[in-house]
């Protein structure tokens, strides 16, 4: 009888165990909608290259050159810095004096 006392309390230790950072967001991702996002393949990266995003330790790989699915949230993450490249890009060509090629 007391061995399956004790049996039970570890039961309830175990799905008393706090979640992790990493765990707590992947739980959350995997709430969230989903978007579509699509990362082309620079330069000669082979197919099935991978963009990471970490998110509270969590890491997420989104294949390059297909179509994929994503949380939300990191399609966002996605979206905001391929917009900071686009920007940096821009920029870089306005002061090279190559404003032709923003056309």
């Amino acid at each position: 009888m007391a061995a399956k006392k004790e049996a039970a309390k570890k039961k309830d230790k175990k799905e008393e165990r706090v979640l992790t950072k990493p765990e707590r967001m992947k739980k959350a991702l995997d709430k969230q909608e989903k978007k579509e996002v699509y990362i082309p393949l620079e330069g000669k990266e082979p197919e099935g290259a991978v963009e990471t995003v970490i998110l509270n330790g969590y890491r997420y790989d989104i294949k390059k050159g297909v179509r994929v699915e994503v949380p939300a949230q990191v399609a966002d993450i996605i979206y905001d810095a391929m917009e900071q490249t686009r920007k940096a890009h821009t920029e870089a060509l306005k002061r090279a004096g190559k404003a032709e090629e923003l056309e």
